[in-house]
């Protein structure tokens, strides 16, 4: 299971890279300009770094209830993550941490509209914690979750070997 959850962690990083041509192209062709190239690699690479924790909990929900429960589960985390990207319990909420560290990188409110230049949002300092807690998460949901699978497709053994 773990090299799954390595596997996808590269196939997010590829669509990370993508979506930075893809953003450099779009500003090239409609703006011109100066290329904010920090803020782009930045907040590219922070939301795949912490969107990895979410990873485990969508594979296996899409093992335990299916496809579609997993839909259902990104769909709402995704939903709530937005709401609650900019209140004061983002933290608690996997799917709010792309978006609410996205907001003192590249100056705009989890809504989508730009961040008043006195906003609260713009608190860089909640990028370090919010990459820590991420990081944590990860591993114990993958902690969590191999134990899971382990314990779903070989009955009575485990990572541990095999239960008395």
């Amino acid at each position: 299971m773990d090299r799954k959850n390595c596997r996808y962690g590269v196939h997010t990083l590829i669509s990370t890279l993508v979506l930075i041509v893809s953003t450099v192209l779009s500003g090239i062709i409609a703006g011109g300009g100066k290329i904010p190239w920090s803020q782009i690699f930045a907040a590219a690479f922070t939301v795949w770094v912490v969107s990895l924790a979410i990873i485990p909990l969508q594979l296996w929900m899409a093992t335990w209830k299916g496809t579609l429960g997993s839909m259902v589960m990104g769909f709402t985390g995704m939903i709530t993550g937005v709401l609650a990207a900019s209140e004061p319990y983002w933290i608690y909420v996997p799917w709010s941490w792309p978006t609410r560290l996205m907001s003192p990188i590249i100056g705009v409110h989890p809504n989508g509209t730009l961040l008043e230049p006195d906003s609260p949002l713009l608190d860089a300092s909640v990028i370090p914690v919010g990459i820590i807690v991420s990081l944590i998460t990860l591993l114990i949901f993958t902690c969590l979750t191999a134990i899971w699978f382990d314990r779903r497709e070989v009955g009575d053994e485990n990572i541990f070997g095999r239960m008395a």
